[in-house]
Formats: structure tokens, sequence, C-alpha cells
């Protein structure tokens, strides 16, 4: 997990064990990345 602050504003991303961006988290709203042999193919909010 990591934490980016920017502007007052916090970002959480989680991360796959290869190494790729899970999630991100900022102001309440998850976003989750999909992939495709390794390709971004899609990132959804929640």
């Amino acid at each position: 997990m990591a934490f980016v602050t920017e502007g007052g504003i916090t970002t959480t991303y989680t991360y796959n064990t290869d190494g790729t961006v899970a999630t991100d988290t900022c102001l309440g709203v998850t976003r989750t990345y999909t992939y495709t042999d390794g390709n971004l193919t899609g990132i959804e909010a929640a």
C-alpha cells in the first residue's frame, strides 16, 4: 500500500503481486484496475 498527498488530498494505492496498481482511493471513491496479459484493460469506480 502507498499513499500520495498532493494539494491536501491523499490518494491510497494498493498493488497486485506483479507490481501493477490494483486499486486507488481518493476522496472516498475507490477505482479498481483490471489487466489482461499485463496490459491495463479497464478502470471501474465503485
